[in-house]
């Protein structure tokens, strides 16, 4: 165990943010310390909810003693204070997406590895004990050779209170419009994570509609070495959430309240035990009342990492290099071709 817990600020506060400080208090790795937002009410009244000291600016938060920084705003503003944190000596945690071209994630490492600092980017389904034991079963041949992975990642935030003239969002420049840059990463770097797999080729179609942002709905499909293919759908307009692996003699399905598998063998593992070889068995998603969520939390395991002493699903050098298949995606968009994933 390190000599102390080690303490990070958050820059960016949403629910999701609540939700995430509500698993590190479950364990003793590391402190929630201050919050920054450029929303200074939102902040406050953050703050004051989660017991934070409330910083008036980004510099303010990296002035105030942590060891390493949260960062969960606006993407477009990622790159700079990337840059700023790791020149002040800070760690970096990115919620994903980290960036929303792999152009910005190479110069964010570039600025981490000249500062001797670590930068990770966590993806939630990671931190869940159930999803680490259905990745050593697909290693451990569960469900034969991959085959297809689904995924629907979709958001109706911003139809319920859409942008107005001037958001972020509407700005191509730091936007790229695409429900793909913004809800499909998180399920990428799951599907490479869960199959140990490259992505190879990419190609991609979207739609405009009730929002009239550029393609608030959008489909791509990627495929990965050894012939498997996945398919991710991403919108702005609805909200689901759902990731499915097929193998040559299984499929996992997974769910946000729940998890159904049917594999070639047996499997007795950590969070749950898969007892009768191509059986159909669902279990309830537990999150954090299964008694492993404190030790997988990612907070808490970036902290060990940084102390190295435990690994990090998603280091920032593996998720730089998922990020150049959402660039393929986001070509093939402007395209209309099937692109390579460049290497």
């Amino acid at each position: 165990m390190p000599a102390r817990a080690l303490t990070f600020g958050v820059s960016g506060c949403d629910d999701a943010m609540a939700a995430m400080l509500a698993r590190v208090r479950q364990h003793s790795h590391c402190v929630p310390h201050a919050i920054h937002d450029e929303d200074a009410a939102a902040a406050a009244s953050f703050a004051a909810a989660q017991g934070l000291r409330v910083c008036a600016s980004f510099d303010a938060l990296l002035q105030s003693g942590i060891d390493f920084v949260v960062l969960a705003g606006k993407p477009c503003d990622r790159l700079a204070q990337v840059e700023a944190a790791a020149a002040q000596g800070a760690h970096c945690l990115l919620m994903a997406p980290m960036a929303l071209d792999s152009a910005t994630a190479s110069s964010m490492l570039r600025a981490c590895d000249a500062n001797g600092v670590k930068l990770g980017v966590a993806v939630e389904e990671q931190g869940d004990p159930a999803m680490e034991q259905l990745r050593r079963m697909v290693a451990d041949d569960w469900l034969g050779a991959p085959v297809l992975v689904q995924a629907i990642a979709a958001d109706d935030g911003l139809l319920r209170n859409p942008p107005r003239d001037g958001h972020w969002l509407r700005d191509q420049q730091h936007a790229h419009g695409s429900a793909l840059a913004h809800f499909a990463t998180a399920p990428l770097h799951l599907a490479i994570w869960m199959c140990e797999r490259a992505p190879l080729a990419a190609s991609a179609m979207g739609t405009e509609g009730l929002l009239s942002l550029p393609h608030e709905n959008a489909t791509a499909t990627v495929a990965l070495r050894g012939g498997a293919l996945c398919a991710f759908s991403s919108s702005h307009s609805t909200s689901g959430q759902s990731f499915s692996l097929h193998g040559t003699d299984g499929v996992l399905r997974v769910e946000p309240d729940r998890i159904w598998l049917k594999g070639r063998k047996a499997f007795r593992g950590d969070s749950f035990t898969y007892p009768q070889p191509f059986t159909e068995l669902a279990l309830p998603r537990r999150h954090a009342s299964d008694p492993l969520a404190a030790h997988f939390e990612l907070c808490g395991r970036f902290a060990r990492w940084i102390d190295d002493l435990d690994d990090f699903p998603c280091p920032g050098e593996q998720a730089a290099l998922d990020m150049r298949a959402i660039d393929a995606m986001l070509r093939s968009l402007r395209t209309g071709r099937v692109e390579n994933v460049d290497s």
